[in-house]
């Protein structure tokens, strides 16, 4: 419900002040091209496509500049694999394809990301420095909505939710010490 894919039976979703319930679907599906960043549990690239153009994908559905060349490669640099640009999936690890996947989610620099385990496949090392990226689009104003069974990575959040038995459930008493100067909400 939340990337729009289904609509509320009651309630409302608002992105950038926007009830999401309350658009076309084509209107909807802009909407998810500009605003919506998606990292899957699985990876997801195409298996044709380098790491450069699978990150580029999105860009086909989006208008503007926000994925160009550079910016593709700024992003794969970011995520620690510059030399591998040119590689086909194939020849990936799952954490190199998993690091390619959010690249690709940012690509459109999105409002939202939504991020199904985004660090699943990764080393420690790794996972450390993707949840230190995120963090950092967070404080930068990107909401981030993180689903994940590690509980080592709570310590990233400004706000937990629990699913128990069909029922969402606010997580109180987040962190021993001050809370993160960010916020989820928007």
């Amino acid at each position: 419900m939340l990337a729009g894919l289904i609509r509320p039976s009651s309630g409302t979703i608002r992105i950038r002040g926007m009830d999401i319930g309350s658009l076309s679907d084509d209107d909807i599906s802009e909407l998810r091209s500009r605003e919506i960043g998606f990292v899957f549990q699985f990876s997801g690239l195409l298996p044709t496509l380098t790491a450069l153009q699978n990150v580029m994908v999105p860009t086909l559905f989006s208008k503007g500049e926000a994925g160009t060349r550079a910016r593709a490669m700024e992003l794969i640099r970011t995520v620690g694999l510059s030399e591998r640009a040119d590689t086909y999936p194939g020849t990936l690890s799952s954490g190199e394809m998993k690091r390619i996947a959010i690249a690709r989610a940012l690509i459109n620099s999105p409002s939202l990301l939504i991020a199904d385990e985004p660090t699943g496949d990764l080393d420690v090392d790794t996972e450390n420095e993707i949840m230190q990226l995120f963090r950092q689009l967070n404080r930068e104003g990107m909401t981030i909505v993180m689903v994940t069974h590690n509980p080592d990575l709570v310590e990233y959040a400004t706000r937990m939710f629990r699913m128990d038995r069909g029922r969402l459930e606010e997580q109180t008493g987040l962190h021993s010490g001050a809370p993160l100067p960010v916020s989820l909400s928007r």
